[in-house]
C-alpha cells in the first residue's frame, strides 16, 4: 500500500502496479478498480503507508550538497571520484564536488547530523574529525575502506578510518542544490538517491542518475518516491540567493539556517506531524530565492520550535523588497494555518524573521514546508476579498489579506487551528 501525494498535496492510499518516463500506474486501495495513470504533471510522491521516517543505517554515511545520502563504505578515491559501496545499490561513483560529508553512524536517528560540530559551517578546507575529539585540517588527498589521508604540509598523513568520526569537505563557492526535476528514491536503510528517471519491472526499480550512471534497487525496499522541483519545488532544495542571520547583539552568526531541521538540530514536528522540507533559522533572518515564471504560488507554514516561552518574533515575506504578508507577536504557542502568496510577475522571494520586543531571546523558527506551486491551491470565495490568518499572543485573529495573499483553503497537509509545540505537553 502507498501513499499518492499530488500537485495539490491531496493525498490517497493507492496499489502501484507500474512506474515509467510517463508516471505511475496504480489501483485504488482496494486493488478492484481500474488501473489509472498519474502523471509526473500531477504526481509529488508515492510513500509507503505508515512507514517511518528512514534512519541512519550502516556504519557510514555519505551525504552530498544536494541532500542526498548513501549509507555503506568508501572503496576508492581517485583523482575527483569517491566510488561508495552501499549494499542496495552496489557500487556508484560520487563527485568530488558533490561530496558534502562522510560521517560514522553513531546513532540510527537522522538527528544525529546535530551532532557532528561545525557541519553547516563553510569550510575553506577539508576537515577531519576523530573519535577522541582530535581533528586535521588540509586536502583529502585519498579515502578508502581502511584509512583517509590529509595534506596539510609536506605528504600526506594516513589516519586509520576507524578511528574516524567525520570527514567534512571543503564547501564550494556555490552548493549543488537539487534544482531540476528529478526523482528522489529513499530506501529501507535510509538511503536517499536522486535520478533523472526511473523504471519499475518485474519488482525491480532501475534509476538513471544525472551523470549515466544506472543503479537497481528491489522495489519492497523503497519507502518512497519523491519527485523533485515537478508541479512543485521544495525551498529547501533550492539554494538561496541570500542567507542571512544576524544576532541582535553583533558579532559572529551563531545560528546557521539549517535545512529539514530546527537550528538546534531537532527535528521538525508539531502535533504529531513531521516537516521534512522544513527550515530552521533563528532571528535575525533573511532568506531569499531567485523566480521565474515557472511557479505562480508560494505555501507555507511556520512556527516557534523548541521550548521557547519568551520567544515573541514578527514574521514577513516579501516580493521584490515589498512586504505581502507580515505577522507580529509569533508565540510559541500558535501554529497559523498555512498561507499562500501568489508569486507571479515576482523576481526575488524573500523570508525574513526579525526581532520582537524580546530582540533575539529564544529566537527559533522554523519555515514548515515551503513550497512553490505551479497551480493556485486557494482562491476567494464569491470575487469576495480573502482572508488570511496571524497569531497573535495566545489566540488567533482574522485579517483583511494584503496583496498578493490568499488562504489556502484546501491545507490538506497541515493541522488547522492551534497546536502546541510537542515538548509542552497536551492541555
Amino acid at each position: 500500500m502507498w501513499t499518492l501525494t499530488d500537485a495539490g498535496l491531496r493525498q490517497q492510499a493507492v496499489l502501484v502496479t507500474a512506474l515509467d518516463g510517463d508516471g505511475a500506474q496504480v489501483r485504488d486501495a482496494s486493488g478492484t478498480g481500474p488501473v489509472h495513470l498519474a502523471a509526473w504533471d500531477d504526481l509529488v510522491m508515492l510513500s509507503r503507508g505508515g512507514a517511518a521516517p528512514p534512519a541512519f543505517g550502516g556504519k557510514m554515511t555519505a551525504g552530498l550538497w544536494s541532500g542526498d545520502r548513501i549509507t555503506g563504505s568508501p572503496v576508492s578515491f581517485s583523482g575527483e571520484t569517491l566510488v561508495w559501496t552501499n549494499p542496495w545499490f552496489g557500487n556508484l561513483k560520487i563527485g568530488l564536488s558533490q561530496l558534502a560529508y562522510v560521517i560514522r553512524v553513531i546513532r540510527p536517528d537522522a538527528n544525529q547530523l546535530a551532532d557532528v560540530p561545525g557541519l553547516d559551517d563553510i569550510r575553506q578546507q577539508d576537515i577531519v574529525q576523530l573519535a577522541n575529539g582530535d581533528t586535521a585540517a588540509g586536502i583529502v588527498t585519498s579515502l578508502d575502506g581502511t584509512s583517509v589521508s590529509v595534506q596539510s604540509t609536506g605528504d600526506p598523513v594516513p589516519v586509520p578510518l576507524d578511528s574516524v568520526r567525520a570527514i567534512l569537505m571543503t564547501t564550494p563557492h556555490r552548493k549543488s542544490g537539487q534544482e531540476k526535476r528529478g526523482v528522489r528514491v529513499t530506501v529501507d536503510d535510509g538511503s536517499i538517491v536522486t535520478a533523472s528517471s526511473v523504471k519499475l519491472t518485474d519488482g525491480t526499480l532501475a534509476m538513471t542518475r544525472s551523470d549515466g550512471q544506472i543503479l537497481s534497487v528491489a522495489f519492497k525496499s523503497v519507502t518512497s518516491i519523491e519527485q523533485v522541483n515537478g508541479p512543485i519545488s521544495w525551498l529547501s532544495e533550492r539554494v538561496p540567493s541570500e542567507d542571512i542571520q544576524t544576532p541582535f547583539w553583533g558579532g559572529d552568526p551563531r545560528w546557521p539556517t539549517r535545512v529539514g531541521a530546527a537550528v538546534d538540530g531537532r527535528p521538525l514536528a508539531f502535533a504529531g506531524r513531521a516537516y521534512p522540507h522544513g527550515i530552521g533559522v533563528h532571528a535575525y533572518s533573511r532568506l531569499s530565492y531567485a523566480l521565474d515564471s515557472t511557479y505562480v504560488a508560494l505555501r507555507t507554514g511556520y512556527a516557534i520550535t523548541g521550548d521557547s516561552p519568551l520567544a515573541d518574533l514578527t514574521v514577513r515575506i516579501k516580493l521584490d523588497g515589498k512586504t505581502v504578508y507580515e505577522s507580529g507577536h509569533v508565540r510559541s504557542t500558535v501554529l497559523a494555518d498555512p498561507i499562500v502568496v501568489d508569486v507571479r510577475g515576482a523576481r526575488i522571494l524573500s523570508l525574513e524573521v526579525d526581532y520582537g520586543p524580546a530582540g533575539d531571546v529564544q529566537g527559533r523558527l522554523a519555515w514548515l514546508d515551503p513550497v512553490l506551486m505551479k497551480s493556485m491551491p486557494g482562491k476567494s470565495v464569491n470575487g469576495a476579498e480573502p482572508a488570511t490568518t496571524r497569531s497573535s499572543g495566545q489566540s488567533m485573529e482574522i485579517l483583511t489579506a494584503p496583496a498578493g495573499v490568499v488562504p489556502d483553503a484546501a491545507a490538506p497537509m497541515a493541522p488547522p487551528g492551534i497546536v502546541l509545540q510537542p515538548d509542552e505537553g497536551a492541555k
